[in-house]
């Protein structure tokens, strides 16, 4: 794949290909027998996210193209404490908010109003969750996800694999049918239920093993940038008392 492709155009070949059972496998096969540039295989990571997919295969094999391995470590409250404690001690905001808009974390989550809405709106999450809880996000994104955030998985009896929050509808309620929300778009199709094959969760849209490409500073940083978001609202509403 030329790294001359937009972003636009390597998010449109990332859906095409996930969108057609075994086509994101298939793919990740493919590249698999290539020597990928990092900076392609970023562009992938990025369009992955970006279109509201989250493809193990593929995550597997870019991740090895960007020298990380594809898996956090065994969750642990000691390496959670240890994040935590690093981040406070050495982290830097204005570093990890320059890494969060390079990783395409605003591809999927808001902050201040701009970005995605695949993910949580994290506006405000450093008044809403502690620093712990917020390590625990990004090394095990499947520990704990947000309602309304777990991802389905849907093969159709025309081979087509759909994936997307469940959505309940009045008209979906008495049908029984399924209602998928595009976590890109926002879109909500509706799934005849007689056409369905086969459905199962697919956790949350975050892979686990994103962090993998980042070192242990870099963790630091964005974990420094993320405890600090609706601070600075927090503060200015504690003034206006």
């Amino acid at each position: 794949m030329s790294a001359r492709l937009s972003d636009a155009d390597t998010q449109v070949v990332m859906r095409r290909f996930a969108g057609e059972q075994g086509g994101a496998s298939s793919l990740a096969t493919a590249l698999a027998t290539r020597k990928l540039d990092q900076a392609v295989a970023r562009r992938l990571l990025k369009a992955m996210f970006a279109t509201g997919r989250s493809e193990r295969a593929m995550l597997k094999v870019l991740n090895r193209a960007l020298g990380a391995a594809a898996q956090p470590p065994a969750y642990s409250p000691a390496i959670v404490k240890r994040l935590v404690d690093q981040s406070a001690q050495r982290g830097k905001q204005q570093q990890g908010r320059v890494l969060f808009g390079s990783l395409g974390c605003v591809s999927c989550h808001r902050v201040g109003g701009r970005g995605g809405r695949v993910g949580p709106d994290l506006t405000a999450i450093g008044t809403t969750l502690s620093a712990s809880r917020i390590a625990e996000e990004l090394l095990w994104p499947n520990r704990q996800v947000k309602e309304g955030f777990t991802v389905l998985q849907v093969v159709t009896d025309d081979g087509k694999v759909h994936q997307g929050y469940p959505r309940k509808t009045r008209a979906s309620q008495q049908t029984g049918d399924l209602v998928l929300e595009d976590p890109a778009t926002g879109q909500r199709t509706t799934i005849k239920k007689q056409t369905i094959e086969l459905q199962k969760p697919a956790g949350s849209l975050m892979p686990e093993g994103l962090t993998a490409v980042l070192s242990p500073q870099q963790i630091s940083d964005l974990l420094a940038y993320l405890t600090q978001l609706g601070e600075i609202r927090r503060s200015e509403q504690s003034l206006d008392r």
